[in-house]
């Protein structure tokens, strides 16, 4: 009777490794990319918290800015600019992943602040998106933040007055106001849709030069 003899086959086909290859390959191309979504998202949520709650540490100190405005012989009428930040510094109320230079603050998104006291007791908040003027701006980026400054964290702010839209030194779109400062002949945060503050927004932000808020608080 003949010898039956079974041949076990050990390893796989150049064509079979390169199959396993090209899936490996694929998996590993939607992990980074799914990793690269959720570190963007990471860093917009962690920048709108930071954002929202040095602007809660300054209003927190209002009374104390006004009457600093004051002593350096501003009068409240006289709508002039004193600036914040050296006194920001020494309080260390600046965020620890935000860095001073010069009369401006940069936040780790490269973004670029000014904050300071005008007339009638209103804080003013300066924020350029883009700082880095030697570099090309990502538009949908700047929109997107630009929305949500708006629609999720400026919409909590009782106090607000009014945010203004500029490029470079330009105002730019509408003058839109908080609730308390709203009339009928206004535009009005509250009625405004997610998608009127995103046109807005993105019409700031689809020229050349940098989009930019201006945000009072009273």
């Amino acid at each position: 009777m003949a010898k039956k003899y079974i041949i076990n086959q050990l390893g796989r086909s150049m064509i079979e490794m390169l199959g396993v290859l090209a899936i490996v390959g694929i998996l590993s191309i939607g992990a980074i990319a799914g990793f690269s979504k959720a570190m963007a998202k990471y860093k917009h949520t962690r920048f709108l918290a930071t954002y929202s709650m040095l602007i809660q540490d300054i209003m927190n100190y209002q009374a104390e800015w006004i009457r600093t405005r004051r002593a350096a012989g501003y009068p409240d009428n006289k709508d002039a600019s004193f600036s914040l930040i050296p006194y920001l510094e020494q309080m260390r109320l600046i965020p620890t992943t935000w860095q001073r230079n010069g009369k401006y603050i940069f936040d780790d998104n490269g973004g670029r602040h000014y904050i300071d006291v005008r007339s009638n007791q209103i804080m003013e908040f300066q924020y350029v998106f883009h700082a880095d003027e030697s570099e090309k701006p990502n538009s949908t980026e700047e929109a997107l933040r630009c929305v949500s400054i708006i629609n999720d964290m400026l919409k909590q702010f009782d106090t607000l007055y009014k945010i203004s839209f500029y490029k470079g030194s330009t105002r730019f779109g509408d003058v839109i106001y908080g609730k308390q400062y709203c009339t009928s002949d206004k535009v009005c945060l509250n009625n405004l849709t997610y998608n009127q503050i995103y046109n807005q927004c993105t019409a700031c932000a689809r020229a050349n030069s940098n989009c930019g808020l201006i945000i009072n608080i009273k």
